[in-house]
């Protein structure tokens, strides 16, 4: 009876004609099929929620990046209906008629297209004398008070209150949000892209209020004030880390296509560009994450990301690792001769009335082997249905709907991948699932082959379920795909600085993500205060009314209430490094993604929670040290000025005892002398005066210490510094 009924299962699986060497993505292809089986846009968007519509001017597009063969014209996109957004080289980012995606991958233009995947999702007080915030806002050991001023200060994220008075300047004068790009908006678009409503001027942001939604729990309102809040009016001490940064802000909308990769790969480039404008350095905060891609900074939103904090110095990217810590939602398998399968069921939640969940499968390069999709029988312990194995690394899609335990479909996308890496997506939308039933996934591959898989978090993880021979995921290789698996991402872990929410102090958070990549790179890179960090929270009835937040002190500004709560998360800790990294850029705006590295790793606080052997997997180099890393960072600007700056002047003897002169070969009317230790302080200062080429002035520092000391001369024309040892 059972072989019947599997023999008649199998008959059930649609399988679409083969595509050779497919040009949609394994998520486009699934989108395609779902597409056929839909009878509507409504019902395509109940049943396919891994790629979402966003309807214009009565077309229904879906984001896309398109990736370009070389001499493609761009114009027989357009000509399409293609509207095209950023372009990245040879990857633009693009809006689709979701009627022609196919027809699109056969231009000889178009090497890739790959729908932008959208199950993305969000993830004080104590905290900034743990991470020596205060210290740098204090200018203790240091030369000045640092507060991220010339800085940009960007997040990509939703339910923004823009006039919130932690968005003004420190006394309350002036609005410091200088940009804002609602994706959601219409007809006013900023330059370059075509979609949504920018606001570039301080009346019109003010006047807009809000980004889309005016009862939204306020995430974006909460993030981007740890990182850059300023309210310190009748003593409020819930403001953020880099508090005269100029700030910048891109909202989505969980609700549309806005929140998927490709529109926050546009909200990065924005927040960049603004920064490129009026030439400042700038940190992009995005605290969002997803589990799609292969983890291992090979993906789309990868190279791109890692394309623009290259494209410039002073360009940053920091992002959160996510709030999967201890959740079974990896599983990896090395296959050996004596254990070519493993299996694993998924714990399923309904959504919207439905069971809903995504699962993506990778391979290692040219690893061979297959998936099979079944309904299993707690109680018979045995699969009643089962999709039949499908090889991942033949290119193909198929459509699964069981006729017994349960009802909807399973839609299954399988084929080798740019990264050589066999690959298989599945999307799963039942509309009931019987009691005792459950979906399993069984992996078989040849001895040697290595597998990774990764449920969404959100609407499943990996389960045993007490089924005989099955696993459960476990908490590994879980940062996620958009904070925490690029080259040049910062990616933050969170820890506690108080025991709200009965977290241990000073310990790890028990939800923050922890690495490795599936390349094997060490993550977080870095962690910082994650767990019930006060900021300000949007005025709406919904976080008045919630009891998911709780609410610290208001603050009343000229008659208006300005609220404040505590939330915790890696969406907390990746603000906060963000609003740090902009104190270390104010000290060296030119540094990059290796640059900040090389400070976390000199100067990150070690304690008997991190353990003294690190990096790891667990803290990456450990706790985020502001006034350290602002000190490493004017000890590389000072190094880098050093061996880049020509031989404007020679001074001699070097090493010497305090006294020493210098020869200028060129002339300048307005000359200073200031020495600093290497740490910063200032030790000497004097106004030299006019000097001419050639001439020699003699300086001597008096009664001081041994060491290194930075040499700084500026004038008119004369602007160089130099390394002086001090040895009597």
């Amino acid at each position: 009876m059972r072989i019947k009924m599997l023999f008649f299962c199998a008959l059930l699986l649609c399988t679409t004609s083969m595509y050779a060497q497919s040009k949609l993505s394994h998520a486009t292809r699934i989108f395609v099929e779902r597409q056929k089986e839909a009878t509507t846009v409504d019902a395509l968007r109940k049943i396919s929620k891994l790629c979402l519509i966003k309807s214009d001017n009565n077309v229904d597009y879906v984001n896309a990046y398109i990736h370009l063969n070389k001499k493609a014209d761009i114009n027989n996109i357009i000509n399409m209906g293609v509207i095209v957004e950023a372009d990245f080289g040879d990857i633009i980012t693009a809006r689709i008629p979701i009627t022609i995606i196919e027809q699109l991958s056969e231009l000889d233009d178009v090497k890739f297209v790959e729908v932008g995947t959208a199950i993305v999702n969000p993830k004080m007080v104590n905290a900034r004398p743990a991470s020596k915030v205060t210290e740098a806002h204090n200018g203790i050991s240091l030369s000045r008070p640092f507060y991220g001023e010339g800085v940009v200060v960007g997040a990509v994220d939703f339910g923004l209150q823009y006039n919130h008075i932690n968005f003004y300047s420190m006394g309350g004068d002036s609005l410091r949000l200088k940009r804002v790009w609602n994706q959601n908006g219409r007809n006013n678009p900023p330059a370059g892209f075509s979609g949504g409503y920018e606001y570039a001027d301080s009346a019109a942001i003010v006047t807009a209020g809000f980004d889309y939604r005016q009862d939204d729990t306020g995430h974006a309102t909460h993030v981007l004030g740890i990182a850059g809040g300023a309210d310190t009016i009748n003593g409020n001490t819930y403001y953020g880390v880099a508090p005269k940064s100029d700030l910048v802000f891109v909202s989505y909308n969980v609700y549309d296509s806005s929140t998927d990769n490709v529109s926050i790969s546009n909200g990065i480039k924005y927040i960049f560009d603004y920064a490129t404008s009026v030439n400042k350095p700038a940190v992009a905060n995005i605290s969002l994450g997803t589990h799609f891609g292969p983890h291992d900074g090979t993906s789309t939103f990868d190279r791109v990301c890692d394309q623009m904090t290259t494209a410039a110095p002073g360009r940053i990217i920091v992002g959160a690792t996510g709030n999967e810590g201890g959740l079974g939602l990896h599983l990896k398998k090395t296959f050996t001769a004596n254990s070519t399968e493993v299996k694993t069921s998924l714990q399923l939640a309904q959504v919207w009335g439905q069971y809903y969940s995504a699962v993506d499968i990778w391979g290692d390069v040219l690893t061979n082997y297959s998936v099979r999709v079944s309904i299993y029988d707690k109680a018979s312990q045995e699969e009643v249905c089962t999709s039949g194995d499908i090889n991942a690394l033949t290119t193909d899609v198929h459509t699964f709907r069981p006729s017994t335990g349960a009802s909807g479909s399973i839609t299954i996308a399988s084929g080798k991948e740019w990264n050589d890496k066999g690959h298989i997506q599945l999307e799963i939308s039942l509309s009931s699932l019987s009691s005792g039933k459950y979906v399993a996934i069984i992996i078989t591959g040849d001895p040697g082959g290595v597998v990774n898989a990764w449920a969404d978090g959100s609407y499943s993880t990996f389960s045993k379920n007490a089924l005989t021979g099955f696993v459960s995921g476990d908490q590994y290789s879980c940062v996620g795909e958009i904070g925490g698996t690029a080259t040049n991402i910062i990616s933050v872990g969170a820890y506690s600085t108080n025991s709200y929410f009965y977290e241990r102090v000073g310990g790890l958070a028990s939800f923050s993500s922890v690495g490795p990549t599936a390349d094997g790179r060490i993550k977080p890179d870095i962690t910082a205060p994650g767990t019930a960090i006060a900021s300000s929270l949007p005025n709406t009835s919904a976080v008045r009314n919630s009891s998911s937040y709780y609410a610290a002190p208001s603050n009343v500004v000229n008659g208006t209430t300005y609220l404040y709560g505590y939330m915790q998360g890696t969406s907390m800790a990746a603000p906060f490094a963000a609003g740090v990294i902009a104190l270390w850029l104010e000290a060296n705006p030119n540094m990059g993604p290796s640059r900040i590295r090389e400070i976390l790793a000199a100067t990150s606080i070690k304690d008997n929670h991190t353990g003294d052997d690190l990096p790891t997997n667990y803290w990456g180099y450990g706790k985020i040290n502001a006034v350290d890393g602002i000190l490493k960072a004017i000890e590389i600007s000072d190094n880098e000025q050093l061996e880049l700056l020509p031989d404007a002047i020679i001074a001699y003897p070097n090493p010497n005892n305090g006294q020493f002169k210098i020869m200028f070969t060129q002339n300048d009317p307005n000359l200073n002398i200031a020495v600093y230790s290497m740490n910063g302080m200032l030790v000497y200062s004097n106004h030299i005066g006019q000097v001419s080429e050639r001439q020699e002035r003699a300086i001597n520092l008096g009664n001081i210490a041994n060491g290194a000391y930075i040499i700084k001369l500026t004038g008119d024309n004369i602007n160089e510094s130099f390394k002086l040892m001090i040895s009597k």
